[in-house]
Parts: C-alpha cells; structure tokens; sequence
C-alpha cells in the first residue's frame, strides 16, 4: 500500500516515518530486506529506526548473516557500519551462527582488524552476563592477553561491565605485567578488586603513581576506587590518604571507605584527621555515618581531635552558604579564554562534562549553561553540588543478593538492564535476575571542594567562561 511505497520515498524523513509505522500494529509488515538496506545509510536518524528495528526481530537471523560475515571481513568500518554491526551483534548474539563468528574474529590477531575487534568486544558487553555464548568467555580471555592496548583496554572495560567470574587468571596476568602500562594494569586490578582483599606492593606503587597530580582525573578516580574496595594495611593507607590530600576530585568518602578493619595506627590516624579537616574546610561535608566510622576506628588518644573535626563539619553547610555571598562578586569581569582552560584542565571539568560536543558524560552538557543558569545559580551548583541534582544525572547504589553494592549514575538501556557508570567513567551492568535493589543516594558525584584548588582570579575566570556558554 502506501506506507510500503513511502519506503522509496526521496525523503528520507518519509523513509523513516514508513519503517518505523510499518513495524507496529495494526500493520507489522515491514520487510527484512528495507530494514537491512537502511541499517547502514548515511543518515543517523533512518539508520537508527532500522537498527532499532533490526533489534526486535530475532527471525531475521538468516537474511542478517551474510551482512553480518560481510562487515566482519572489511578491513575498516565507517561509522554507520560501526554502529550496525554492534546492533547485529547485540540483536542476533544467541544465534550460534553469529556468536561464533564473534568470537572467532576477536581472538583473530592477524587478520580482524584493531578497530573490529574494538566494536565487536563494545557488543558483546552490552549482552547481559547470564546470556552470553560459552565462546565469548575465550575470546574475552584471549582479548586480555592481546598485543594491542585497544582491544586489551577494551576488554578490560567488558569484562569489568559484566563482572565475569572465572576471569581472574587472565585478569591478574594484565596486572602484573610491567609492560602493558599503569592505565591498563589499574584497570585489570578493579576488576579483581571485590575478589582480591590485599595489594601486593608492586601493585600499591602502581595505584599510587596514578594518584599523582598530573594524572588525569579518570585515571586518579580509577584507583582510587581500587584503593577503596580493598583492605589497606595502615602504612598503605597513610600514604594513600596522603596522596590525594589537596585534590578536589577525590571524595572524603573514598579515603573514609579505605580505611584498615580496626583501630588505626597512629600514623594513619593523623594522617586521615588531617585530611579530613582541610578537606572539611575546601567545602566537603560528612555525613553522619562517616563521622561515626571514623571516630569508631580511632585510637582513644584522638578523642578531643576527633570532636573539633565533628563540630568543624556540623557548621560546613552554613560556611558553605557564607561561602556562596563570599563568591558572588567574581561573577563580574573575568577572562572568558583564561577560564576556558581551567574548565579542561586545573578544574577538570571537562572529563565530566560536555561543551559542544566535546567532554564527558558523567555530568551535564554544559553547552548552553550560560542562558539557562543565572550566576547565582552557577555557584550554588558549584559549592553545594548535592543540593539539587539535574534529572538524569542522580547518583544511586545498588545492593546486589550477595552482598556487593555498586554505586554510579542509572544509564538508560532499551531493556530491564541496569547499567551504572561510576565516577571515573567505567560502567558495570546488572541483570534483573541478579535482585539489585536500586536506592537514591543523597550526594552527588561532583566533589564539594572544587573551588578550594582554584585561586580568586581563576574561579573569576572560570565563571566568565560557563556564563559566557549561550
């Protein structure tokens, strides 16, 4: 009828319109052949109608194999067949067909190309844990231990995502590797963090050479989640506490849930009380539950100590607030090009948020800020950032049936899958049938203190740069 004949319509918003009616009741159609015809064209929205299409449609498996062999065997994939590939993989992967073709070509290191093996192992991480192809577990083992640090990273990021068991043989062979680079071997060692309870000390010097200041944020953030999901001797917690002493990106929580099972050492706990206090005074706030976990695991001796940093952090919310009145004056003048690249690089904004399309994705698209916000508004969301949380981006934890508790923003899937992205940026999917219990958590994942690092002149300057962004 009509719709079918608008599939050749020269629009392709028509096309569109036509494929996506085509698939739904009362009419359903659509023909295998469109679908896979548009999943590779050069239009972003029709080629993701197809793919979405494509998804819903397990039949299609034998119309969809010979694109799928096909792509796998090109030498270099463009964007669209990027994007279709992964939704043939991510639709069909339960097929033995294609899920050996999977496996096949990402253990393949003479012949898969770099980059396909990168796409295919992005796939095969979007697949939930308790669905996965028996050969995809080989092929994740043999992407850890590859010749190229994409597709070692890569895995690394899938294997982490799907928390695989049976993987720490392979994973601990990428830790202990002195060649593969400090980036890759912190993020073999998260992945083993809920399993392994100590560091070895060439692996403590590695997470602490990642905590130095020049390191980017993610990398610092990375192993410092490490640090905290295992159990620190004191020495090793005294110097790690001393490590991230001064950087706003680090959370008070992090240090407080690193801390060694019982009393402290004196040397550790001086360490922590003087951390927290400068920390308290850059603008965090403890909750709590914090402080109560801090002065249950101090020596006696740290009693009065212990008592000022408590009264220090019951009157935080109201220095914050004085702090506000305090910063309102550097609204005005200000160089937009100077605080430009305090956003990138001293403030570190950009690792969580988006200008103009280039950034992170943990926070806001920062891009247009500048019309919607008013200045107030800005430094408010600055210095008390768990005050109001922009929809989309609150934090919350959820508490898996053995106990484990994963903490990060909710990712939005197409499915019952929940995806959580922690603040270093890594994400970790958890299937329904895992009975995560999912709960709001208060604070937010942008550090209280992050104005404390930055001079008058630079938060003056970084203010005339987000007002500036219209």
């Amino acid at each position: 009828g009509q719709l079918a004949a608008a599939l050749d319509h020269p629009s392709l918003r028509v096309q569109r319109a036509a494929l996506v009616l085509l698939d739904q009741p009362p009419h359903q159609t659509l023909p295998a052949e469109a679908v896979l015809k548009r999943a590779f064209a050069m239009d972003e929205p029709l080629r993701r109608a197809a793919q979405a299409s494509l998804v819903r449609h397990q039949d299609w498996v034998g119309q969809a194999l010979p694109l799928v062999t096909q792509l796998l065997s090109a030498s270099v994939l463009s964007v669209g067949e990027a994007e279709s590939l992964r939704a043939f993989v991510v639709a069909f992967n339960q097929h033995p067909a294609v899920a050996t073709l999977v496996a096949r070509s990402v253990r393949d290191e003479i012949h898969a190309g770099e980059s396909l093996r990168v796409v295919l192992l992005e796939a095969m991480s979007r697949t939930p844990r308790n669905k996965l192809p028996t050969s995809w577990r080989e092929a994740f083992v043999g992407a850890l231990g590859s010749q190229s640090v994409p597709v070692r990273a890569q895995a690394l990021r899938a294997v982490s995502a799907l928390r695989l068991d049976g993987m720490d043989d392979a994973l601990r062979a990428v830790a202990r590797d002195g060649a593969a680079g400090d980036s890759l071997r912190v993020n073999a060692l998260r992945a083993l963090a809920n399993r392994q309870t100590s560091l070895e000390p060439n692996e403590f010097s590695v997470l602490l050479r990642e905590l130095a200041p020049g390191v980017e944020s993610s990398r610092r953030l990375a192993a410092v989640e490490v640090l905290a999901a295992t159990t620190l001797r004191n020495e090793q917690f005294a110097r790690f506490t001393k490590a991230v002493a001064g950087d706003a990106m680090v959370p008070p929580a992090a240090v407080i849930g690193a801390m060694p099972r019982g009393r402290l050492s004196s040397e550790a706990a001086e360490t922590l009380i003087e951390y927290l206090g400068a920390s308290v005074k850059a603008g965090w706030q403890l909750p709590e539950t914090q402080i109560a976990a801090v002065e249950a695991a101090m020596p006696p001796e740290r009693a009065r100590e212990m008592k000022a940093l408590r009264s220090q952090s019951e009157h935080a919310v109201q220095t914050q607030r004085e702090q506000l009145l305090t910063l309102e004056p550097l609204l005005r003048g200000g160089d937009r090009e100077r605080g430009h690249l305090i956003f990138e690089r001293k403030a570190g904004c950009a690792n969580c948020h988006q200008v103009g399309g280039q950034g992170g994705v943990l926070g806001p698209d920062l891009t247009k800020i500048g019309a919607i916000r008013a200045g107030r508004d800005l430094i408010e969301s600055i210095v008390m950032p768990s005050a109001t949380f922009a929809q989309g981006y609150e934090t919350y934890s959820a508490t898996l049936r053995d106990g484990e508790t994963v903490t990060g923003l909710r990712v939005r899937q197409p499915d019952d899958t929940i995806v959580l992205r922690d603040a270093s940026g890594a994400e970790t999917r958890l299937s329904a049938s895992e009975g995560a219990s999912i709960e709001r958590q208060k604070l937010s994942f942008m550090p209280e203190g992050l104005l404390g690092a930055l001079t008058e002149s630079e938060i003056r300057d970084l203010f005339a740069y987000l007002q500036g962004l219209k």
